[in-house]
């Protein structure tokens, strides 16, 4: 939702995702040498580059692994896909707030969701 990535996801879905990643591991190419760096760019929607989805891959294939219940795959995703709602739905409420407060808008308490 970014102005500034419309330009690149009206194109491609992912496509910001894949900038973000670029972007990160350039700027975090120093620390290959004596860490393991890896981006989780997920855009707003919901789209990944493809690292980022071969590490969510690989992640839930591990836990997988240890805990012996190939639900958990699916558990894993599930609970990423509620965090990034979670976060959306932060977003759009902090902006409309914001909104509000800059136009001098009342606000009925009662409409404010306090638990997200």
């Amino acid at each position: 939702m970014a102005e500034r990535y419309i330009n690149l996801t009206s194109q491609e879905a992912g496509a910001a995702a894949l900038r973000a990643a670029d972007f990160n591991n350039s700027k975090y190419a120093a620390l290959a040498e004596s860490k393991i760096f890896q981006p989780v760019c997920i855009e707003t929607f919901g789209p990944t580059d493809a690292q980022t989805q071969n590490f969510l891959n690989e992640l839930c294939s591990r836990i997988v692994e240890v805990s012996g219940d190939p639900l958990d795959k699916s558990y894993v995703k599930q609970s990423f896909s509620i965090l990034l709602q979670k976060y959306n739905s932060f977003c759009i409420l902090d902006r409309a707030l914001k909104y509000l407060s800059v136009h001098r808008l009342k606000l009925n308490p009662d409409m404010i969701i306090t638990s997200l």
